[in-house]
């Protein structure tokens, strides 16, 4: 059986989000408006620190969205670091990335399965308190895309299972790459008939699979912008000099260790 075409981006897709959709609306007016700078913002751990040969995920979207919107500015600024959790990286993002991010990348599934423990099982509240510290800790909130890769050692096993509830929960957008390539790899298809067609060594992804990543990002921003594009509104936005959200109101955390912790309960 040859799978189809688009089952990638079917079975990637874990969840798209109203807020994601609805924060990207202020990347489109930067996008139509000259001179603006749009900034992406990258946190996780050493799958996208990895350079990749020079490039990684993160820079494909980059040059994507450059080409997109040849009259803006677009800047990527990567602050994600190897072994590292979602709780440190979280917290500092506004340190790490600066005041003003408008796409922000979360990749958090691999090095949070072994980091966050409680009586041996994997917990969330790390993941949600960096997800909460992504909406509300910069000028406006970005929109945010949850990355799920695989597990340490390419395993099928990671932290997606206790992530992804939390993108819904903030109606955030969730993409699952392990999702995508594990039907190819058990089926011994290509694109990904092995294992060396998606990693390079234990866990990092190859270059041509980075530049997947990316490509899917871009496939989904492209998308959401002929959406947003065709609206009555749209012809609106070409005359507005200035587009701006109002602050985020979120829901109660999920976890009850993260409300007691939440240290942007009153923004």
């Amino acid at each position: 059986k040859e799978w189809a075409a688009d089952q990638l981006w079917q079975t990637a897709l874990t969840n798209r989000g109203e807020r994601t959709d609805e924060q990207l609306e202020a990347l489109y007016h930067k996008c139509i408006t000259p001179g603006s700078r749009i900034v992406l913002g990258q946190l996780g751990g050493s799958i996208s620190a990895d350079p990749a040969g020079g490039s990684n995920y993160g820079m494909t979207l980059q040059k994507f969205l450059q080409n997109m919107c040849p009259d803006a500015t677009v800047q990527l600024h990567n602050a994600a670091a190897g072994t590292t959790g979602s709780l440190q990286l979280g917290m500092c993002a506004r340190s790490g990335l600066g005041q003003h991010v408008d796409v922000l990348l979360l990749e958090f599934s691999l090095n949070d399965y072994t980091h966050y423990h409680n009586r041996g099982q994997t917990e969330s509240p790390a993941y949600e308190l960096a997800v909460r510290a992504g909406l509300t800790s910069f000028q406006h909130a970005p929109a945010i895309f949850n990355l799920f890769f695989w597990g340490i050692g390419f395993q099928n096993t990671s932290a997606q299972e206790f992530h992804a509830p939390i993108a819904r929960h903030y109606g955030l957008t969730g993409i699952s790459l392990r999702d995508a390539v594990w039907p190819y790899l058990t089926a011994q298809r290509a694109p990904w008939a092995a294992r060396g067609d998606v990693v390079k060594d234990s866990h990092h992804p190859t270059n041509a699979f980075h530049a997947y990543t990316g490509r899917l990002l871009a496939l989904y921003v492209a998308e959401r912008f002929l959406d947003w594009a065709r609206r009555d509104d749209a012809a609106a936005a070409l005359d507005s000099a200035r587009f701006a959200l109002p602050p985020p109101t979120l829901p109660p955390p999920l976890n009850g260790v993260a409300a007691r912790l939440d240290l942007l309960a009153d923004k």
